[in-house]
């Protein structure tokens, strides 16, 4: 069953969760980011790999870093990890593209596919400890958002639940960001 990909905007970026993550069985969705000075959303592409994360396993802060490496999804969000530090955070913003006072970003449609219009790069750049909590700090690189230059954002891996919440310059999210241990529920709907 092919189901549109949602996602919400960065500035809301770690709202309610979705419990597409059931036991690490469910499909994980991933995007390009293609950033032109066009207001239009990036294309979607859809992959069946299970979402996975990694547990740190050695000394050193690219060691804690590993334990982010993964696919992280919430309620029309998808955050995505890649072993070398580099993500992304794909959002919906909820705002078509082309409705009247509706500016970019903003989501567009290709039949029954949502096309979101909050996407951005992002750099782990060291990890740490805190009281139950594994913390990644990053930098924010390419965005389709209005952030200003060497925004920068911390995720916050609370590994008991097995799952994050993103702050940005900040201003951190209401909600969280399952991986596959993550009880369903506990990302929301």
């Amino acid at each position: 069953m092919r189901r549109a990909l949602l996602v919400l905007p960065l500035a809301a970026l770690a709202l309610a969760g979705c419990d597409d993550v059931r036991k690490g069985a469910a499909s994980a969705t991933t995007t390009q980011l293609a950033v032109s000075s066009s207001s239009q959303a990036p294309s979607t592409a859809r992959t069946n790999a299970a979402p996975t994360t990694s547990a740190s396993t050695g000394a050193g802060a690219d060691a804690g870093l590993s334990a982010f490496v993964g696919v992280w999804n919430g309620h029309g969000r998808v955050l995505t990890v890649g072993a070398d530090g580099a993500g992304k955070i794909v959002a919906r913003t909820y705002q078509k593209c082309g409705d009247p006072g509706v500016s970019s970003p903003c989501d567009t449609f290709d039949g029954d596919e949502i096309k979101p219009g909050a996407v951005t790069q992002i750099k782990l750049t060291g990890a740490h400890e805190a009281v139950d909590v594994l913390i990644a700090d990053f930098t924010v690189g390419e965005t389709t958002l209005d952030l200003p230059p060497d925004s920068t954002g911390t995720l916050v891996l609370n590994q008991a639940h097995g799952a994050l919440q993103i702050t940005i310059n900040g201003k951190q999210g209401d909600g969280y960001y399952c991986g596959p241990k993550a009880d369903p529920g506990y990302c929301g709907a």
